[in-house]
């Protein structure tokens, strides 16, 4: 149906999000343009091939409740590249491995010593809480959170539950996944992750989890290494400003960029959405990604730091455990991601000074590293995600329920929820929205 016909979106950013926006609008014959600053697509869904290996530099795992994802898999053939995977995850204590197997996870989830009995029953009055909040955990947007969200994880483990868990097992899951701390994060983000992660198997592309993006990107209009500097709304038109070039004029514009980069170009439309991008502290992250010339002798896809383990490393992730075909035959491939307060105190180094200072504190939970490295890849994210907080999910929600939908600037992206799931469902309504004005628009002219 192509009822958009004629009309003209730009689309600032070539991440997932965007990338199913625009893909929605060129069905429905709309004429989109994708500005994308960096010379890739895919945002934080990176992954680096490298002499032989794939490294996912952003998004780990793709898990069972992405509806809207393997929706697309399926719509683009891609099925064929898409594994399941019912791995061994393990959380550190005690400088020991304490491994969760997904394919009998009722007995190691008993048997696992990370806690105690006593914290193992503890964990029981978390079902009724979850029962009850079922309705709030989804990936339209986690500002549905909302009620959750009047105190830290924190803080909620030692109200309800006890230290011991929230120091080895909702700290570990608050930093991979929030990249955070349970002394920050709301409680509602925590008990989100549970809800998430109910299903004891996740799925990995064996080309990369770019491989997602690149083919949503196929049959697109994507100008690369093409930064935007100033959108403005112009006589009902967005109006894209780019260096170098004279400013072209849209019907309607999509911001798929992290706030704290679309309050640099475009102006804030409502005072709840002000308020939220004002709030917002960006989380950046060094990660280092190494091909190893022999295998290491490590059972666990990926293995979590608790803060108290280890306050420099968040995960270590075997690759070539985690996905097939992510390194040559023989050789191993491992992922260190770094907390946020290592990253900051970090930037200044060079790539070789990371390699050497991190393979020093992944040794002891890997094996010998130097002298067995074939390649390196350094990442460095200006922006992984926004530093979470109690209230935060709340300034969300105004956002959401107050977005102006008579504008022709738009928003979407992985902060209103989270991973590949929350990025391609934010793309969708927000074609929804850009759709319902752009068709809204064409009435009112045909009325006058």
């Amino acid at each position: 149906m192509n009822d958009l016909s004629g009309k003209t979106v730009a689309i600032v950013g070539a991440g997932v999000s965007g990338l199913a926006a625009a893909r929605r609008l060129q069905q429905r014959g709309a004429k989109v343009t994708i500005f994308e600053r960096n010379d890739y697509v895919g945002g934080r869904t990176k992954s680096i091939r490298k002499d032989g290996f794939t490294f996912d530099c952003g998004a780990l795992v793709m898990l069972p409740t992405y509806k809207n994802v393997f929706a697309f898999i399926k719509e683009l053939g891609i099925e064929a590249h898409i594994h399941e995977m019912k791995l061994r995850l393990a959380i550190v204590r005690d400088g020991k491995r304490h491994a969760f197997d997904y394919k009998a996870p009722l007995r190691t989830a008993a048997g696992m010593q990370l806690l105690s009995w006593g914290s193992k029953l503890k964990l029981l009055k978390l079902l009724p809480v979850l029962t009850k909040n079922w309705s709030l955990f989804n990936y339209r947007s986690m500002g549905d959170l909302a009620p959750l969200d009047h105190e830290s994880t924190r803080d909620y483990c030692l109200r309800v539950l006890n230290e011991e868990i929230d120091d080895y097992l909702a700290n570990p899951f608050i930093r991979i996944n929030s990249l955070t701390d349970t002394h920050s994060a709301p409680a509602g983000e925590w008990l989100w992750q549970l809800w998430a992660y109910q299903a004891p198997v996740i799925f990995e592309l064996d080309k990369g989890m770019v491989f997602y993006a690149e083919t949503l990107a196929k049959g697109l209009d994507i100008h690369l290494d093409t930064p935007v500097t100033k959108v403005e709304i112009d006589q009902g038109r967005a109006r894209i400003h780019r260096a170098g070039a004279p400013a072209e004029a849209f019907d309607a514009c999509i911001l798929a960029v992290p706030p704290v980069f679309a309050k640099e170009i475009a102006p804030c439309v409502t005072a709840p959405q002000q308020r939220l991008f004002d709030a917002i502290e960006p989380v950046r992250m060094i990660s280092l990604h190494i091909g190893l010339d022999y295998l290491p002798d490590v059972e666990d896809a990926i293995v979590m730091f608790p803060e108290k383990e280890n306050p420099h490393l968040l995960v270590i992730v075997f690759d070539h455990i985690k996905g097939p075909g992510r390194a040559p035959a023989g050789c191993g491939a491992i992922a260190i991601q770094t907390s946020r307060e290592w990253s900051a105190a970090h930037t200044h180094c060079s790539d070789e000074e990371i390699v050497e200072a991190l393979a020093t504190l992944a040794e002891p939970h890997v094996g010998p590293i130097r002298g067995h490295i074939k390649t390196t890849h350094v990442n460095r994210w200006d922006y992984v995600c926004a530093v979470t907080f109690p209230g935060y999910y709340t300034l969300l929600r105004d956002h959401v329920e107050n977005r102006a939908l008579d504008t022709p600037l738009y928003y979407c992206g992985d902060w209103f929820s989270g991973g590949i799931e929350g990025a391609t469902t934010s793309g969708l309504i927000a074609y929804d929205d850009v759709a319902g004005y752009l068709l809204a628009q064409s009435q009112q002219r045909r009325a006058a």
